[in-house]
């Protein structure tokens, strides 16, 4: 349970991390950051640290420890050095979408990604309680990002819309399918 309420606090303070933008309160800004995703990775982390390992010799969990890795590193690329590069030639007035990298495939990759990462911990962990916590995880990243998505992100980004039409929300299209909105939500 103690992974749920730092999750939520995490996520909530991601929020405010959003909102404070909008306000351009730098500061605050900074500060529900570095809350909002330590808490999340706290929540993770004691969520792994208090759930036995299922299987150490099973194929299962040699490839949920693969795929964990690689969503993780994924995770951490789109979130931090991506954005990172992007954004930091750019002056805070003049405010555009990244639209190339992983954000060209998703709106949201991070949720992609923290997702893939869940799901990879759970073909390690196989318990029916950790599946249950991690999925609300889950479950608050995306209110997280419909959130951002119809409401912070139009208000941050004055290129957010065209953005929308180009760029699906969660779920890549397949090579060769163009840009067209079927399957968008």
């Amino acid at each position: 349970m103690h992974s749920l309420l730092l999750g939520a606090i995490g996520f909530f303070s991601l929020y405010l991390h959003d909102v404070s933008q909008i306000w351009k309160k730098n500061r605050l800004t900074r500060f529900f950051s570095i809350i909002g995703y330590t808490a999340v990775t706290a929540a993770v982390i004691f969520l792994v640290t208090s759930t036995p390992a299922a299987g150490l010799g099973n194929l299962e969990f040699y490839i949920g420890i693969g795929l964990s890795l690689i969503s993780l590193s994924l995770l951490i690329y789109s979130l931090f050095i991506e954005l990172s590069c992007m954004s930091e030639f750019r002056p805070p007035e003049n405010r555009k979408v990244v639209n190339t990298g992983t954000y060209g495939l998703v709106r949201h990759p991070a949720f992609l990604w923290f997702t893939s990462l869940i799901l990879s911990l759970n073909l390690i962990f196989m318990s029916v309680t950790f599946f249950a916590l991690s999925m609300s995880l889950v479950c608050m990243d995306f209110i997280l990002v419909f959130i951002e998505d119809r409401f912070i992100f139009p208000s941050l980004f004055p290129d957010y819309d065209q953005y929308k039409k180009e760029v699906p929300f969660l779920w890549p299209k397949l090579i060769g399918w163009g840009r067209s909105d079927r399957g968008r939500l």
